[in-house]
Order: C-alpha cells, then sequence, then structure tokens
C-alpha cells in the first residue's frame, strides 16, 4: 500500500511538471537545469521576448529602441530596465484634445519627429494616404511633412493603451510561483534517489 501510494505521489508530481511545456520551451529543457536562478533567468527571459513580440505585432509607432528591454542580474535580485515609452504605450497617454484617463499627457510638446522619421523609414514609408497626398513619397521633405503630421497628430489625441505589461507581468508572476517550488520537489526527489 505504502509503495503504490508513493509511486501515486511521484506520478502526480511529475504530472504537475506538464505545465513547463507553457513557459515557451519543452518540459526536457527545464528538466536539465540544476539552479533555480537558471529558471528565474529563462522565465524572464520569455516574459522578455513575449513582450518584444507584441511590440512587432502592434507594429507601434516607434524608433526602433522600445524592445531595448534588457535582463540584470544582480546576485539573488533581477530587474528588468526597459526605456520609458514603453511605459507610455503600455499605460496610454494623453492628448491636448482626447483624454484616455491615461496616467501620462501631451502638453506642449509633440513625440520626437526623429522617432517617427525612423519608424516610417522601417515601414517603408507606406501610410494609408500618402499617395493621395504625396508625389515623391520617399522625399526627404515629404518624410519630414508626414512625421510632422503624424507627431501633431499623437500630441492631440494621444496614445491608446496598449496594454502590453500586465498579463504578462501576470504570466511571468505565475510562471515562477509554480515552476520554483516544482523543481525544489524534484530535485529533492532526484537527491533521495540517488542516495
Amino acid at each position: 500500500m505504502a509503495r503504490s501510494k508513493k509511486a501515486a505521489q511521484q506520478q502526480s508530481n511529475l504530472d504537475s511538471l506538464d505545465f513547463l511545456d507553457s513557459l515557451g520551451t519543452s518540459r526536457d529543457t527545464f528538466d536539465k537545469v540544476e539552479d533555480v536562478t537558471e529558471v528565474v533567468d529563462m522565465s524572464v527571459s520569455y516574459f522578455i521576448q513575449r513582450i518584444k513580440d507584441k511590440i512587432n505585432a502592434l507594429n507601434l509607432v516607434d524608433s526602433g529602441r522600445m524592445q531595448d528591454i534588457i535582463m540584470i542580474r544582480n546576485g539573488d535580485n533581477v530587474e528588468v530596465q526597459a526605456p520609458f515609452y514603453l511605459l507610455v504605450h503600455d499605460k496610454g497617454a494623453n492628448g491636448t484634445e482626447v483624454n484616455r484617463g491615461a496616467p501620462y499627457s501631451y502638453r506642449d510638446k509633440m513625440p520626437p519627429i526623429d522617432n517617427i522619421k525612423e519608424w516610417l523609414s522601417r515601414k517603408g514609408n507606406r501610410t494609408r494616404n500618402n499617395a493621395q497626398f504625396f508625389e515623391d513619397v520617399n522625399s526627404t521633405d515629404n518624410i519630414e511633412s508626414q512625421a510632422y503630421a503624424i507627431a501633431k497628430s499623437i500630441q492631440k489625441k494621444g496614445i491608446t493603451p496598449k496594454n502590453l505589461l500586465d498579463s504578462e507581468i501576470e504570466k511571468l508572476e505565475d510562471d515562477l510561483i509554480n515552476v520554483i517550488p516544482q523543481m525544489i520537489i524534484k530535485k529533492f526527489e532526484l537527491n533521495l534517489q540517488k542516495k
């Protein structure tokens, strides 16, 4: 009886590791991980990649530096650093004419035109109506004009919240809350079996 109860508990513990598949890598990858800090680092790396994927999928107006998200480890502490304007896109910004209920606001300054010009260049200078308004859409003057018009529009209308971070932070917390205890249980069982 005790033997089958122990076997059932071990199988239950192994089955509970199946959630690792939802972290974006196979359970086998985590089986090879020796240290809890490696699990934290891997989970944070997946968190960062998911945010970058969201930024790409939304084709946000930025210079490309919004994806400069890095993880810094200092002993047992892990810090994720990102450009401030990632928070602006996440939470939104009020415009001079549209209040979005956001914590950030445009007043007398527009977003940086150079960032919008870089975005237009990366995008191939394709905007919805550029052929309608510009004969040579790739000329420097027209790119400057388009960037100014977009910046002015953003200043007036603000930025709609994109909710890039909250769900990903929640998923990261869930991943860590679930993975670390299961890893400790697994290591404990492995150490018991080795003796």
